[in-house]
């Protein structure tokens, strides 16, 4: 009763935000505890740490409770942070390294590869998303996990299927019919003749820069054929906002650069 009391106050500490900066690049530890869909607590001796899976996603309609059950909770792990700092809610995000007899087991790409996640990532911890995708395209193709269920599947860049998915996060695979870059710097990569209704790819200004950098020009879209993940929303038709290159694939042939 005491143990279970202590893992407890330890998940409402986490969510709470109390929970301080790693000082250590590579924390390693006993996991307590499951305290959200992604999200676990790190038994340390200075205190439980939050920790959240770097660069995956777990639709809302999905639990992984069993699996975290069997193959995390009360394993001992080792993390290689994203940064040192948490984010907002307090929690540090991670890949995370299961610790046992033989080699450490890399879980994010244990859980991409059996199709039990989708891979997200942000603009400040893009790492490993390239391969990452690459894993999760081969666990679509052999219909593992998630992508046995056709409520997951990659939604074409048809308008009035996507009003469907609003407000969801979604893969979207389609061919470019045009990009615009307007006075401000902002560009819009088309999917459809009409903008106003079809589906579109938005990529502002100050982010254009980071696409550039990484030889990826936006311009030069025109006609590939590409795959892109993000929030869904509503802004002339459906729309999704790109912030970093690694959440576009290209699915045609090997990317410029």
């Amino acid at each position: 009763m005491k143990a279970q009391f202590k893992i407890v106050l330890v998940v409402a500490m986490c969510l709470a935000g109390s929970i301080a900066r790693s000082d250590d690049p590579a924390p390693e530890g006993e996991v307590l505890a499951m305290a959200g869909r992604l999200t676990f607590t790190l038994d340390q001796e200075s205190g439980p740490l939050a920790v959240r899976f770097a660069g995956l996603d777990l639709p809302p309609d999905s639990s992984l409770d069993d699996w975290f059950d069997d193959n995390l909770v009360g394993q001992r792990v080792r993390l290689i942070l994203a940064s040192p700092e948490p984010d907002r809610y307090g929690r540090l995000i991670a890949q995370v390294y299961r610790l046992g007899e033989g080699a450490p087991v890399w879980l994010q790409q244990e859980l991409v590869e059996a199709g039990h996640v989708r891979v997200v990532s942000h603009a400040d911890n893009f790492d490993y998303a390239e391969y990452l995708m690459r894993v999760e395209a081969e666990a679509r193709s052999a219909g593992r996990g998630l992508w046995a269920d056709r409520a997951h599947r990659v939604r074409d860049t048809h308008p009035d299927a996507l009003a469907q998915d609003l407000d969801s996060v979604q893969i979207v695979a389609g061919r470019v019919t045009s990009v615009a870059e307007l006075d401000s710097g902002r560009v819009y990569i088309n999917f459809g003749t009409d903008y106003r209704t079809d589906f579109t790819v938005r990529v502002d200004a100050d982010d254009v820069p980071v696409f550039r950098a990484r030889n990826l020009e936006p311009l030069e879209l025109e006609g590939r054929r590409v795959e892109v993940r993000g929030w869904l929303y509503e802004e002339n038709g459906p729309m999704i906002r790109l912030d970093h290159p690694e959440r576009l694939r290209f699915l045609d042939e090997a990317p410029p650069g």
